[in-house]
Order: C-alpha cells, then sequence, then structure tokens
C-alpha cells in the first residue's frame, strides 16, 4: 500500500511537472510572438520615416521629375551614407526608386552593387502593391519577402508626392538586427538564422550544446509574401531557478508523503491488531453457532466492531429461541401424528358402520318414493272426478240463474267456479310430482287474455289480502292484450307470490 502510494506521488508529481512547463512554454511563446509583433511595427515607423524623408528631398525629386538617373544615384549614395551608415538606424541594404507604375527607375549602390538588368525583388510585394486603387496607394505599406541569397528580407514603400504619387521610394533592411531587441527587452538568449542556414545572430549566452531540463525554447518562422520562412527565430529562457525551487518542493511533498504513509501504516497496524482479536472471537462463534453451540462475544472498546457484535449476539439468542421452539414442536407433531393415527382407524370403523347405515336409509327411501307413485297414479282418478261434479254443477247454476237472479250472485257463483278450478290445479300440481320424478313434466303454451286472467287470480288471493287488512292495486299495459304461455303455472306462480 505504501509503494502504491509513494508510485501515485511521483506519478502525479511528474504529470503536474510537465503541465507546468507546457504552460510556461504556452506563455512565453504568446510572450515572444507578442515582442516580434511589436518589432516589426516598430521597424516600420523606423523606415517610413526615412522614405518620407527621403521623398521630401527637393533635390531629389527634381533629379526624378527631370529622370537624371545619375543624379538621383548619386544623391541616394550620398543619403544612404549620411542617414542610414552613420547613423547605424536600421540595417540598410537597398534604395530603391520606382516610378508610379512600380517600375525600376534608380537604386543605391553603396553596399550591394547595381541591379542587373533592373530586375526588383519581392516581386510579389510588388504585385500586391500594383493592385492598390485610389488613396491605398498614398499609404506606405511594408511587409517581409524572400530574396534567395540575399540577407534583406524587410521592405518599405513610401510614396513620392502628396495628392497624387509620381513615384515610390523602396527601402530594403535586415530586420534580423531588430529581433535582437528580444534579448535585451526580455531577457532571453536569441538565435536568429536565415532561410539558407546561415545565422543571423547567436547571443553570447546561447548553448550551443542542446536543450537541458533547465531551459525552455520557443520557435518562430517569419514568413515572406510568397508563404516561404524569411527568417527563423529561436528563443531560450532559463528555468533553472525555477527547475531548483520546484525540486525543493518536490522533495518537501515526497518526504511529507512518506511522513503519512508511514504514520497511516502504523495507525491500521494499531487497529487492525485491535480489531483482528474481537473478529476472530465473532469468526468462532458463527462457526459453533452453525454446529448448534451458542456462545456469546465479549463487547470491545470499538463502537465500530462492537454493533456487529452486539447484532450476532441478538441473532444467536434469536435462533437458539428458535432452535428450542421447533424441537418442541416437533415432539407435540409427533404425538398428534400418533393420536391421529389412532382416529383415523377408529374413524374407518365408524365409516364402515355409517356406510352400511345409509344404504339401508337410502333403500327404505327409494321403496317409500315407489310407494307415493304409486299411490298418487291410484288417486288422480278419485281426486278429480268430485272436483269436476262441483264445477260442473255450479256452471249450471249459474246458467239458471242468468236468466233472473241478481249480478251478485252470479259474480259470487264466479269464484267459486275460480276456487274450484284453482282447487284442481292445485291437485293437478301434487299429481305432476309423479311426472316429475319420472322426467315426463312438460309445458303447456296456450294464448288467453291477459287482463280476465289476471282478474280472476286476484279474485282467488282477496280474501287473504282483506283478512290482513292490506290493499292490492293492479295496473296493466293497454299494449299487452293476448298472452302466450303455461296459463296453469303462470297462475300458481302469480298466487305464490301474492301469499307471501
Amino acid at each position: 500500500m505504501g509503494l502504491v502510494s509513494a508510485g501515485l506521488i511521483a506519478v502525479s508529481e511528474n504529470i503536474f511537472h510537465g503541465l507546468v512547463r507546457e504552460s510556461e512554454h504556452t506563455a512565453m511563446s504568446d510572450l515572444v510572438w507578442l515582442k516580434v509583433d511589436d518589432l516589426i511595427n516598430e521597424h516600420f515607423d523606423k523606415t517610413k520615416k526615412l522614405g518620407l524623408s527621403l521623398q521630401g528631398d527637393s533635390v531629389i525629386r527634381k533629379s526624378f521629375r527631370e529622370s537624371d538617373f545619375d543624379a538621383v544615384t548619386t544623391l541616394l549614395n550620398s543619403q544612404f551614407h549620411q542617414y542610414f551608415v552613420t547613423a547605424g538606424i536600421v540595417d540598410l541594404k537597398k534604395i530603391y526608386i520606382l516610378d508610379k507604375k512600380y517600375n525600376y527607375f534608380s537604386e543605391s549602390t553603396e553596399i550591394i552593387g547595381k541591379t542587373e538588368g533592373g530586375n526588383l525583388p519581392c516581386m510579389g510585394v510588388l504585385v500586391q502593391a500594383r493592385a492598390r486603387k485610389g488613396a491605398e496607394r498614398l499609404r506606405p505599406m511594408h511587409a517581409l519577402c524572400s530574396q534567395v541569397d540575399q540577407h534583406y528580407n524587410f521592405l518599405t514603400i513610401v510614396p513620392i508626392g502628396t495628392l497624387s504619387p509620381k513615384g515610390y521610394v523602396m527601402i530594403l533592411t535586415d530586420f534580423s538586427s531588430v529581433l535582437k531587441g528580444i534579448e535585451k527587452d526580455l531577457g532571453m538568449p536569441v538565435l536568429l538564422r536565415y532561410p539558407d542556414g546561415a545565422s543571423a545572430y547567436q547571443s553570447d549566452s546561447w548553448d550551443e550544446l542542446g536543450m537541458s531540463e533547465a531551459h525552455i525554447s520557443v520557435k518562430h518562422d517569419l514568413k515572406g509574401d510568397d508563404g516561404n520562412v524569411v527568417l527563423q527565430v529561436d528563443v531560450r529562457r532559463n528555468i533553472s531557478a525555477f527547475q531548483q525551487q520546484w525540486d525543493k518542493m518536490g522533495l518537501y511533498v515526497t518526504l511529507a508523503s512518506i511522513g503519512f504513509i508511514v504514520l497511516a501504516i502504523l495507525i491500521a497496524f494499531f487497529v487492525l491488531r485491535k480489531g483482528f482479536y474481537p473478529l476472530e472471537q465473532l469468526r468462532l462463534a458463527a462457526e459453533r453457532l452453525s454446529q448448534g453451540v451458542f456462545q456469546k462475544v465479549s463487547i470491545t472498546s470499538y463502537p465500530e466492531i462492537d454493533i456487529p457484535i452486539q447484532s450476532f449476539n441478538k441473532m444467536a439468542e434469536k435462533i437458539t429461541q428458535l432452535i428450542e421452539e421447533m424441537e418442541g414442536e416437533i415432539r407435540v407433531r409427533k404425538s398428534a401424528e400418533k393420536e391421529l393415527e389412532n382416529h383415523r382407524d377408529h374413524l374407518e370403523m365408524l365409516v364402515k358402520e355409517r356406510t352400511e347405515d345409509l344404504a339401508i336409509a337410502r333403500d327404505a327411501a327409494m321403496a317409500a318414493s315407489n310407494a307415493k307413485g304409486t299411490f298418487l297414479a291410484n288417486m288422480s282418478h278419485e281426486l278429480r272426478t268430485p272436483l269436476n261434479a262441483i264445477i260442473g254443477y255450479s256452471e249450471l247454476a249459474q246458467e239458471d240463474i242468468e236468466g233472473g237472479e241478481t249480478a251478485a250472485t252470479i259474480e259470487d257463483l264466479n269464484k267459486i267456479i275460480n276456487s274450484g278450478r284453482h282447487l284442481t290445479e292445485l291437485i293437478n300440481g301434487i299429481l305432476d310430482l309423479s311426472k316429475i320424478e319420472a322426467g315426463k313434466m312438460e309445458v303447456e303454451y296456450t294464448e288467453f287474455e291477459l287482463t280476465p286472467f289476471l282478474r280472476s287470480t286476484i279474485d282467488t288471493v282477496k280474501p287473504l289480502i282483506k283478512e290482513k287488512n292490506n290493499t292490492f292495486e293492479m295496473e296493466v299495459s293497454e299494449d299487452i292484450d293476448i298472452l302466450n304461455a303455461d296459463e296453469t303455472k303462470l297462475r300458481q306462480s302469480i298466487i305464490n307470490l301474492l301469499s307471501n
């Protein structure tokens, strides 16, 4: 565990160190680039002032207007030597005078000889200058240009004339001398190289043996109008002081980490030593409990360990209690099973006896049912005959009275007839029991008028209604006239309903 922690600390330190170096490199790169941009603008201001000074010289302007090539060349050499070589303001290489179409007119020959055939350098910049229109031609311009085998790479063009350019002054300088200011302003050694590999400038403190961990290097390629590299800028920064401070901090962090690791190991050893004994006792108690032996585990002074020990003791007590209860239930169940077996044997004997009794009772019931059917069949004729006679005489009496008796007498006779018919239906229902037992009960559908049927049925139960001091009202829908049903069974159903 300690080795893993130390390894993690070392890896984290290296990663953080790399991030710090990367952050320092990014910041240094931005700083160098801003400085290069400031030097370019500062150098352009200087060369522009020199160009304005030349185009403002009345002698040069007069010779230019008169197209006196030799006079212009002589004057340029004089001005070149007077202002730029002696003063040393810029590292001047060449001065050209161009006509208003940017064509060659004259040049200085003080340091670099005359251009052969009047071929101008930095043609890409001149093409851009010729493309300018109107007031744009009156503004000075500058650019970096790549010139093969020549160490001048900064071009400044200043118009001759105020309202409309009559020509142009083109100044060529070596920009590498300007970039030496990086060392002066930023305090960092600088190495400048031309595209051909030649050294333009190297600081005295530059380490040619190569990079070390105590340095951070930033490289910038300055490109010209055609996209090719004009000058290579390499800047280094000595971070040995920062490295020493970082190493010291890393040593402190490492020592502190080791101290914490040792302390953590000691604490872990002490805690584990104190905690392993009760845990071992807990394990042994669990094994004994699995064998059916319960033994309590002693409580320690560590709450983290006491909580599971107390839970185990409670659980073990409940398990022991459950085991004892289960053993008691098992003994009771075995006793009950023995008693149940005895009852089962006795019950089988009782069931056998009851079965025999039920067989005898069943035979007696079947004999009684057969006797009842025989009786009903024999009595059907005797029961129907007197009832039919009563109904017949009542009908004859009704016919005799219709001639001269009152309507009330006729109504009473009708009730006698209806009651007698109903009595016949009841007796027929009793006699139909034999048909039901034989499975020959049938429903006889007939068509009859509903209203007379209901009135005759109600008349049968009116004495019972009056006896109970009840009131009965009947409403029959006019939409129903003829009903198709078993009149006898329907009448019996209505009387049974009203009798309740």
